[in-house]
């Protein structure tokens, strides 16, 4: 039984997987693999040597090997899950029999078949070997006694190196399983936990180590004590805590939306029976400890200031809560078959089988429809694009992940355009400066006193500060990001990129448009890559208000009716800016007030006042929605974890 349901699961993956390169964290991950990098914070070193195993499979390209472990970690996790459950039904029923299997393969396919779980199946995605080494554990815990105690420290070591916060966010629960079994089973626990937690924390030494080699992928260049300290704890993303207003409740009542719309009515339905089962059945503990992993699993993602739902990423963070939810669905569904089949074994098997279609058909319908990257080409694309367009010696500075990361891949592992250097604006910091000049770039090898003092006084706006600095020393070219006014000024668009030199032909906008986004939207699988959708809308929203801004309206209407046409999100931003246009209702300049609170905003960020610069961003562009230095500057906004962004104000 559950290894019909790893068939199943990787199966299911293997057909909505992405072919290639994909968005967010796919071309890092990828890179870092291939490399062997330093990844962002915490450096997943653990799963970084998995993945390097999986690069040597000798089939498709690095990303493709890559989600194959991807689907086997998916696939994996929901036959340890169907175990789990099987066995729990056994025990709580007292009947042997088609019982068990039925609640396994119930529980394992409402898990593996949930757009949670296909979402980091069909991508490189580390998320999937979390929640596969926390259900070994639970497994272990499972078969009870020492032994039991002991086992499950060992996976969940190993899940301290591949990503902690999901570890911290299990303990509880996981404490609570292993209860009753004696004193000395915690004791032993201890024990190995002292035997396995330290050659598996002593895997981030790994980052330190790697980055003064000056790898292709060096995230964050943990070389100091405190910059390791910053990585490994990635204490950077504790800005994305800031609960504005009424978020907290927004985003509970998201999570609740979530969960039914990825396991369906139904499932729900059994999954609250199973837990009023278990409880009926003496099975208290289990039940506290679920409502722990729930509870406590939820906090990651409810806390956040920038959760979305769609975000595939928030759906790793939540997989333990889905696991248990899916378990709760295996034991209603041995409950319910339980009774039916005391009162007629005849209906039983067909009872059966009604209720595994309950569990498995709605989360597969959902995944068709949300988790499908089979016919993804846009990411290699548009990363192709970028360094194509580049001029020789250039420095590409890329702000967002899905455009900094596939050209890095591409750039550093693919060994296209050797003459260009690619690297993400948000980790442009003064100590990647000497990688620079090693490589060959006209840069300083460090920066003087005052230039120092310059950076460090922009707190975390170093980068933009880095690129003043930069600018003038060698060829720089950047996408659609937010720069200090005066570089946005100095900006001369081409296509994909602004470069800092002569203005660039807008024939290099219409060679981007035939030769790489009108071909990658006609393929079959644009219509359902959301991600790259909006990553178009925005780069087209961005530079039409560019144009508009350079007095260029025709332009401007060309790149807001492209966009429009790319973006089948009715409530996206693109929309407003093509109407607004083609009905009139653009000024045919911008106010100079409202340009006037724009540089404000700046500089009120540029001085450490995030508050300030967002209610005057806000002020901005509810009078101008398409105002590109407000649009451009609620991006960074948001990125810093305030809600400047034109589709949170009103019209």
């Amino acid at each position: 039984m559950p290894l019909a349901v790893f068939v199943v699961v990787f199966g299911a993956c293997m057909a909505l997987a992405a072919p290639g390169l994909t968005w967010l964290d796919g071309g890092e991950l990828s890179l870092a693999a291939g490399v062997m990098g330093v990844a962002h914070p915490p450096g997943e070193p653990a799963y970084l040597v998995l993945a390097k195993l999986a690069a040597l499979i000798p089939i498709g390209d690095l990303p493709f090997r890559l989600t194959l472990l991807s689907a086997a970690t998916v696939a994996a996790a929901s036959a340890v899950l169907a175990a789990i459950v099987a066995d729990a039904a056994g025990r709580m029923t007292r009947i042997p029999g088609a019982v068990v299997p039925v609640a396994g393969l119930a529980a394992g396919l409402a898990f593996g078949l949930t757009p949670a779980a296909m979402l980091q199946g069909v991508r490189p995605e580390l998320y999937g070997l979390a929640i596969l080494l926390g259900l070994l554990a639970a497994r272990a815990l499972q078969a009870g006694g020492r032994s039991g105690v002991a086992l499950a420290v060992i996976p969940l070591a190993v899940a301290g190196a591949v990503h902690h916060a999901m570890l911290v966010a299990a303990i509880p629960g996981l404490v609570v399983l292993a209860s009753g079994r004696g004193r000395g089973s915690f004791i032993t626990a201890i024990g190995i936990a002292a035997l396995f937690l330290l050659p598996a924390l002593s895997m981030f030494a790994w980052l330190p180590l790697r980055s003064i080699t000056d790898p292709a992928l060096d995230f964050g260049s943990p070389r100091s004590w405190d910059r390791i300290v910053h990585h490994v704890t990635a204490a950077g993303y504790a800005r994305s805590f800031r609960i504005d207003g009424a978020q907290l409740a927004t985003n509970a009542l998201a999570h609740l939306r979530l969960f039914l719309a990825d396991f369906g009515l139904a499932a729900i339905a059994l999954a609250l029976l199973g837990g009023r089962a278990a409880w009926q059945r003496g099975r208290k503990r289990d039940v506290f400890a679920a409502l722990l992993l729930v509870g406590v699993g939820v906090l990651p993602t409810v806390l956040q200031g920038l959760f979305r739902a769609d975000n595939p990423d928030a759906r790793g963070y939540l997989l333990g809560c889905y696991a248990v939810l899916a378990a709760g669905v295996g034991l209603g569904a041995a409950a319910l078959l339980d009774r039916v089949r005391g009162r007629s074994s005849t209906l039983a098997p067909w009872f059966g089988v009604a209720l595994l279609a309950a569990a498995a058909v709605p989360p597969g319908l959902a995944s068709m429809r949300t988790a499908d990257h089979s016919g993804r080409t846009l990411p290699a694309r548009l990363g192709a694009a970028v360094l194509d367009e580049a001029a020789p010696g250039t420095l590409v500075l890329l702000g967002g992940d899905s455009w900094a990361f596939p050209a890095l891949y591409l750039r550093y592992w693919e060994g296209r355009r050797v003459d260009v250097h690619v690297h993400p604006l948000h980790m442009l910091e003064p100590s990647v400066l000497p990688s620079l000049h090693a490589r060959g770039f006209p840069v300083p090898e460090a920066l003087t006193a005052p230039q120092q003092a310059h950076v460090a006084s922009r707190g975390k706006l170093r980068p933009e500060a880095m690129v003043e600095l930069l600018v003038g020393t060698v060829p720089i070219a950047v996408n659609e990001v937010w720069l200090p006014p005066a570089l946005l000024a100095r900006r001369a668009p081409g296509g994909v990129l602004h470069s800092f030199a002569a203005d660039g032909p807008f024939a290099a906008e219409d060679r981007l448009w035939e030769e790489t986004v009108l071909p990658a939207s006609i393929e079959p699988g644009f219509a359902a890559d959301a991600v790259g959708q909006g990553v178009l809308s925005r780069r087209y929203g961005a530079r039409g208000a560019y144009w508009r801004h350079m007095g260029q309206s025709e332009a401007a209407g060309t790149m807001w009716a492209r966009g429009s046409s790319l973006d089948g999100d009715g409530y996206a931003m693109i929309h407003l800016m093509r109407y607004r246009h083609e009905q009139g209702l653009e000024p045919d300049g911008y106010p100079a007030v409202q340009t006037a609170r724009a540089h404000d905003a700046a500089e009120q960020l540029l001085q450490g006042n995030p508050q300030a610069a967002t209610a005057l961003v806000r002020s901005v562009l509810a009078y101008q929605p398409t105002h590109h230095e407000a649009n451009l500057l609620s991006e960074r906004l948001y990125s810093l974890g305030y809600h400047a962004s034109p589709l949170a104000v009103a019209p």
